[in-house]
């Protein structure tokens, strides 16, 4: 079963599908951007536009399901059991090193 995720006013997320439910977006003073997690491991960043009157989705962390955006829609194909939504707090990318397995003393 998947989820579709749609807007229902500038400041709600409708979730349909697997799971059922209301999402009020966070918004953080100026900042119009929030993070949508799904239980499957996918991360979307959300960005409302009041100009435009839309939303903007991007997919951050691909999760185990297959995420499709169509304007002011998304929809996971997924069986999840939750969705949670927060404050856009991006984290710096960290810089992956190699192990020291084959280093000379």
């Amino acid at each position: 079963m998947s989820i579709t995720i749609t807007p229902l006013s500038p400041e709600r997320l409708g979730i349909t599908g697997g799971v059922e439910m209301e999402l009020r977006v966070p918004f953080d003073g100026d900042e119009d951007r929030f993070h949508l997690a799904i239980s499957d491991g996918t991360l979307i960043a959300g960005e409302y536009d009041p100009e435009g009157d839309h939303f903007h989705y991007q997919v951050e962390i691909e999760g185990a399901g297959i995420t499709r955006i169509a304007g002011d829609t998304v929809t996971v194909d997924w069986r999840p059991e939750w969705v949670t939504i927060g404050v856009y707090q991006p984290v710096p990318a960290r810089a992956i090193e190699p192990l020291p397995l084959f280093e000379s003393a």
